[in-house]
């Protein structure tokens, strides 16, 4: 008796599979590791969550009944301590632990920009960036933050005097966008002028539909050899096929117009400028970092920029609506703290505490990027909180899951800025388990540059509206995760501070 060809095809697989989920239970290091055997057994659950955009919500009810080492597929680790930071993100030389490119979107020319580099690449690529971050150029890049700050407000107070329902989600996008453009290119978009997005803006929130896409080239056999066999072409070829067109498209078209926008700045070589490029030029930064390596990270700076101050000023609104005690407490503290709006200024927000807790307060709770970006255990393995972890294995701490821990923070799902000031009952609170701008060598190197954003951005709104938050925006916070949070509009009515 013949066997058919697809009945031959069906017995191996279901041979291979068996062999695979035996194999996964049984033999495989990571065995020992607590979590749902469905999980340890196939990629296929953790990629539908993170394609439906629930994965950080779930993954913090695993933590709670696994504890706070738990395996989530037959090759993946997810940890929540603060030694885990440690271990994973703060280790160096031959013991870093290198990121995955086939987790992140392909780039334009194949070369590696500085979000996907390894360990080595990044340090000489950020060598290059860093003079654009310093505590010096961020203060040098303050009249331009006050300017769009100052243009946006001025906005805001037109719409406030017609009484219209404001949704601040946009305007805070509106923002940053032509802020970013600014610091980035001397090229903003016109976006507060217009009032309207700019095609691009649209182009990143589509993006986020993207990457869990990705996780499925990164984890799933077939496309792991795919890939490895055509490269980071591969990757392309299969984003195309696999990808909706009009985000692939748009993907595209986003990287083309940062890569070549940046080639353009280079070229024009004005060092008298105060935009990022301007300071990668007058520091010598070609001599460790190309043009298309500048292109290519432009790119991330580009998105990471404008979206991951948007999304907590925006969160952080939110927040004080629904918590009047903390939305008090800060505006009294901005309202007294200056007798006039010039005095809002970089350095001195550095000394409102209130301010401080609340920013820290907002990205605890709601995290730019919860998922967290995953690594890879070196050569050799490594030791994380008492486990064995094998190499190749991938690695990853969930920061909702980590920042809402009762293991690290007492009540960790209520908005408290005093357990950053150590009020009674949070002296216990394991502060440092909040990594908002990640940890070690390759943490953000914008953050110092996002935190003086956020203050003045937050300050000047505060010091010139009282906010009341519109019915049709209760269950704001009810929102997908993919890298990014789902966006939503958050609609407020404004009323100007009458002053004197």
């Amino acid at each position: 008796m013949s066997i058919s060809v697809f009945t031959l095809t069906a017995l191996c697989a279901a041979l291979y599979y068996t062999i695979a989920i035996a194999y996964n239970l049984l033999i495989n290091p990571l065995r020992h590791i607590p979590g749902p055997k469905l999980y340890a057994i196939s990629h296929l659950p953790i990629l539908r969550r993170n394609i439906n955009g629930t994965w950080c919500l779930y993954v913090s009810k695993l933590h709670e009944k696994y504890g706070p080492v738990i395996r989530v597929s037959p090759n993946e680790v997810l940890f929540i301590s603060p030694s885990a930071w440690n271990t994973i993100w703060r280790s160096k030389g031959t013991r870093s632990f290198e990121k995955d490119p086939l987790n992140y979107p392909p780039t334009l020319t194949g070369v590696d920009n500085m979000l996907i580099a390894n360990s080595k690449a990044h340090l000489r690529m950020r060598r290059a960036l860093n003079p654009a971050f310093t505590d010096g150029a961020i203060l040098e890049q303050e009249r331009d933050i006050q300017k769009f700050t100052n243009s946006l407000v001025s906005k805001l107070k037109q719409k406030a005097a017609s009484g219209t329902p404001i949704d601040m989600q946009q305007w805070f996008s509106l923002y940053t966008f032509d802020l970013v453009g600014k610091l980035l290119y001397s090229r903003p978009f016109g976006c507060l002028q217009s009032e309207e997005h700019h095609p691009y803006v649209a182009m990143i929130y589509d993006l986020i539909t993207m990457v869990p896409y990705l996780s499925i080239f990164s984890r799933l056999t077939v496309f792991q050899l795919l890939i490895k066999g055509w490269n980071m072409d591969g990757l392309t070829w299969l984003a195309r096929y696999f990808i909706p067109k009009k985000t692939y498209n748009a993907f595209k078209e986003l990287l083309m117009f940062t890569f070549y926008a940046t080639k353009e700045s280079v070229h024009r070589r004005d060092t008298r400028r105060r935009d990022w490029i301007s300071y990668f030029l007058r520091n010598n930064g070609e001599s460790t970092m190309s043009v298309d390596e500048l292109g290519e990270t432009s790119a991330i700076l580009f998105i990471a920029g404008s979206e991951s101050v948007a999304s907590t000023v925006t969160s952080t609104l939110w927040f004080l609506m629904q918590n009047p005690i903390s939305y008090q407490t800060l505006v009294e503290e901005i309202r007294t703290s200056f007798r006039d709006e010039s005095e809002i200024t970089i350095t001195a927000l550095k000394k409102l505490p209130y301010l401080t807790a609340v920013l820290e307060e907002t990205m605890r709770l709601r995290h730019p990027t919860p998922p967290g970006f995953a690594r890879t255990v070196p050569k050799d393995g490594a030791y994380i909180d008492g486990y064995f972890i094998p190499e190749n294995t991938k690695v990853s701490i969930n920061s909702m899951a980590a920042n809402t821990s009762p293991l690290h923070f007492n009540h960790p799902h209520k908005y408290a800025p005093e357990r950053w000031l150590r009020y009674p009952g949070f002296e216990n609170d394991q502060l440092v388990a909040s990594q908002p701008f990640y940890a070690g060598p390759r943490d953000c190197i914008g953050k110092g540059l996002a935190w003086a954003e956020m203050r003045v951005l937050i300050s000047k709104f505060f010091w010139n509206f009282d906010v009341e938050l519109l019915p049709e925006s209760s269950g704001w916070d009810q929102q997908k995760v993919y890298i990014i949070w789902e966006k939503k509009p958050l609609w407020v009515k404004l009323a100007p501070v009458k002053k004197g």
